[in-house]
């Protein structure tokens, strides 16, 4: 590796004269609209393969690095696929680089006896070229990474998933995934080429693009401009804005996802809970977007899209149990609970009952042994404040409780069943014992000792998620309520029960 550290002596490549306006203020309109280089941003890495694309990009970034007050790097790694070929393009970034004046990075690293056990040569090379980029970044103190990908790439990177029926992967390429940044990626190709035969920006081809081994080449080279001249003669710019369009849905889609596997998930590292009768609540666009989240961040290899459909159709079946195996996961349906677990992550494991935990009144009780955090509040009235409470509480089925706090004795205390336990489940007649009460609520023999109960000194108020007591109850009489509101708490595992 070779680095030079010097002042900034930016050399213009061209005259004046020969400015080419439009090209420029539209990579800084892109850098605009994506917000790609924040306030504040003083040092960028250049990534360079030595190509038209990204020396155009270099060239254009050279233009804009004094009236941005930035500071440029260049980085440029050769992955030793392509023999002399490939020594060539490295020396020529490097003389680029010296020629003007900026500092640099250039590296070797042998791909393919880097590649992991059964990854594609590309795969291999794209993650290689991203641990280095990152390093160099690290190196160069630089905040962002420009990539030159530009419309072109957009066009054939939707094209290619559209073919292997990609899903998600429709949004395509993301214009800014921080620290990364593509600042040519409203641009085509032609306009880069055109370009650097205008100004004279030198670059090399890389002749693995030619060949047709490769699927984007492929399109590139026959798919493209066969509907180009049959069917859109903009048909880059259909697609990239088709990808524009799909990437603003799915990170709205992303972010309702992620509210509520917040709200209704329980997640470690190795496995997550949830409860089936939720999950099928919500529409099919969400429930294939949650079960995917979560089985890839348990680890699950190649994931498609009938291995999703498959959970979805387990959690949506009469039959109260069943399991499934897939690659590198193990999904079990317990009844109301569905668990997602990495396949080594099934054995039982022996645990020691959750501690016996006091709960703040008024206040917040954070229960990490059982996944759980119990807010309490106490407001003035009877009934009437009690239907505005429960109206504003907006809460799924058994994760509040409101009790006459007169009514009832202190101190609360959260803890585990005990043998014998019973109460008197709020609306029925009578008591129950705890474990029939389970039975019928069909809550799995592995779940029933982690479930959380507030108890006092009179017997059970609350079984969490499932069911109030009698005790305590709110009537005409009462004139302080007591609200008690449980929350998921993400980071332990309670066995399933939320």
């Amino acid at each position: 590796m070779g680095t030079r550290s010097v002042s900034v002596g930016i050399a213009a490549s061209f005259t004046e004269e020969s400015y080419m306006p439009d090209l420029l203020e539209k990579m800084k309109q892109t850098i605009e609209n994506y917000q790609m280089l924040p306030e504040g941003t003083s040092r960028v890495l250049l990534a360079l393969s030595g190509g038209p694309d990204s020396m155009v990009m270099a060239d254009l970034f050279c233009r804009l690095a004094k009236e941005a007050r930035l500071f440029l790097w260049v980085a440029h790694l050769n992955h030793m696929l392509r023999g002399e070929e490939s020594r060539q393009d490295a020396e020529f970034v490097r003389r680029w680089a010296e020629e003007h004046n900026l500092p640099y990075i250039i590296s070797q690293r042998d791909v393919a006896q880097l590649r992991l056990l059964g990854e594609a040569k590309a795969v291999a090379a794209r993650r290689v070229r991203y641990e280095f980029l990152a390093e160099c970044a690290e190196q160069a103190g630089a905040e962002r990474i420009a990539l030159a990908h530009t419309l072109s790439d957009q066009a054939e990177t939707v094209l290619m998933r559209l073919l292997s029926g990609g899903g998600q992967g429709l949004r395509g390429i993301p214009p800014v995934r921080t620290p990364y940044i593509r600042p040519l990626i409203e641009i085509k190709r032609e306009e880069i080429l055109a370009y650097a035969q205008q100004f004279g920006v030198a670059y090399r081809i890389d002749s693995s693009n030619l060949s047709v081994e490769y699927l984007r080449n492929k399109i590139r080279l026959h798919l493209i401009p066969y509907l180009r001249n049959n069917y859109n003669p903009k048909v880059e710019e259909a697609l990239a804005r088709s990808a524009e369009i799909l990437r603003a849905e799915h990170d709205y889609l992303a972010a309702v996802t992620e509210a509520w596997i917040s709200a209704n998930v329980q997640e470690t590292a190795e496995a997550a809970s949830l409860l089936v009768e939720r999950l099928n609540q919500e529409p099919l666009a969400i429930r294939r977007r949650v079960i995917n989240r979560l089985l890839t961040a348990r680890g699950g290899r190649e994931i498609t899209f009938a291995h999703v459909e498959q959970v979805l159709a387990l959690a949506a079946s009469s039959r109260g149990t069943g399991e499934l195996a897939l690659p590198g996961l193990r999904v079990v349906r317990d009844y109301r609970y569905l668990r997602l677990e990495s396949a080594s992550g099934g054995a039982a494991k022996v645990e020691a009952a959750p501690p016996w935990v006091q709960l703040a009144i008024p206040g917040e009780t954070i229960l990490p042994e059982y996944s759980l955090i119990i807010t309490a509040s106490v407001h003035e009235g009877g009934p009437a404040e009690l239907q505005r409470l429960q109206s504003a509480a907006n809460r799924p089925p058994g994760m509040s409780a409101y009790y006459d706090l007169d009514q009832i004795e202190l101190p609360l205390v959260v803890r585990t069943r005990l043998p014998g336990d019973s109460f008197q489940p709020f609306g029925l007649q009578g008591s129950k014992k705890l474990k029939d009460f389970l039975i019928d609520e069909k809550v799995s023999p592995g779940l029933r000792d982690r479930i959380a109960l507030v108890t006092n000194s009179q017997g059970i108020l609350w079984v969490v998620g499932l069911r109030s007591s009698e005790l305590g109850k709110v009537t005409e009489r009462t004139r302080r309520i007591l609200s008690l509101a449980a929350t998921p708490y993400g980071c332990q595992d309670m066995g399933g029960m939320i």
